[in-house]
């Protein structure tokens, strides 16, 4: 089969079916809607489900403006937003995620299905100085900021991935973008610091029910090529951890919330597959919106530039018409 695409567009795409990183320019857009300075600290606090939930719907809302900022040429990219709070990208607050989303339990862990759900229902504001992250289990306040009134975030879809399933997560991954995980996190993870982590979790990886204990951000994916056939001998451990292998290694690249002190900058190359199930629970925000009071951002402003751009224009071809008309 032929292809009609020019070939650096073609050279493009089969890289990005090995190669992707939402943080950096190796994506769709050629440019990271997550810095790639991000990596979050929780703390003592266990937040994770909060920051994964968070970074992967502020990925979706920065995708959205970006995409839409290009296909706008940056006209009308917010409607009846003529104010920064409501245009540009977002740091969403996690803070305001630990402390009121009643569907989970703040510093004592939650779910990622339904901290997206709460996002959807009720909104999040926007991260400022005044609602730093504290690590703590706070109380949220009655006339929080992302109540009715306040510019503020809301999740218009979300997608739960198949189980079990790699090929959706890196369809997820390139179609959408950050995939929060869920899955059991060991000693091994903990004390991993470099190469491609091999989750490897005893009897869990053996079939037997895991504890989902942690949660990461799936950011992209790649493939790691091993020439040195006298490694393969290292290639698993039985106890998890760096991969040493004289094969193509396909792996995650995963952002944690434990610093960027750890691991690769506070990232880590997960092997693909479902060791420590770590493709038992996935899911993706796949649509965000900034409402700005009770406005949310559309295509309004175009759509009457557009209008009034056509109507000028049957207005100049009529008088042309009557003009000429005249002088015959």
């Amino acid at each position: 089969m032929h292809s009609f695409l020019p070939s650096f567009l073609r050279r493009g795409r089969r890289r990005r079916e090995v190669f992707l990183n939402w943080t950096t320019s190796d994506n769709p857009l050629s440019t990271p809607i997550l810095p790639p300075t991000v990596p979050p600290s929780q703390g003592y606090c266990g937040s994770c489900w909060a920051f994964v939930s968070a970074l992967s719907i502020q990925g979706a809302l920065n995708r959205r403006w970006l995409e839409r900022r290009r296909r706008l040429d940056g006209f009308g990219a917010c409607r009846n937003a003529p104010v920064e709070p409501c245009c540009g990208r977002w740091k969403i607050s996690v803070q305001e995620l630990i402390d009121c989303d009643f569907f989970d339990h703040g510093c004592d862990g939650g779910n990622l299905i339904m901290a997206m759900e709460y996002v959807k229902r009720y909104g999040l504001s926007k991260q400022d100085e005044e609602d730093p992250y504290s690590g703590l289990y706070g109380t949220c306040p009655a006339s929080r900021p992302s109540s009715p009134g306040h510019p503020h975030v809301r999740l218009a879809e979300y997608s739960v991935l198949e189980s079990l399933n790699d090929r959706a997560i890196d369809r997820a991954l390139l179609q959408h973008g950050p995939v929060a995980i869920g899955f059991q996190a060991d000693y091994a993870l903990v004390e991993h610091r470099e190469g491609i982590f091999a989750p490897n979790c005893g009897r869990c990886g053996a079939g037997e029910e895991c504890v989902m204990n942690h949660a990461l951000l799936l950011v992209g994916y790649g493939v790691e090529r091993k020439a040195n056939a006298s490694a393969s001998a290292s290639s698993m451990d039985g106890g998890g951890g760096r991969v040493e292998d004289d094969r193509e290694v396909p792996y995650w690249i995963a952002m944690n919330t434990w610093g960027d002190a750890w691991g690769e900058n506070g990232f880590v190359r997960i092997r693909k597959g479902n060791g420590c199930r770590v493709t038992a629970q996935a899911v993706v925000a796949v649509d965000a919106y900034v409402e700005c009071g009770q406005a949310r951002w559309t295509d309004d402003r175009v759509q009457r530039f557009r209008t009034l751009t056509v109507m000028a224009m049957l207005f100049s071809v009529i008088f042309f018409l009557c003009k000429k008309k005249e002088q015959g």
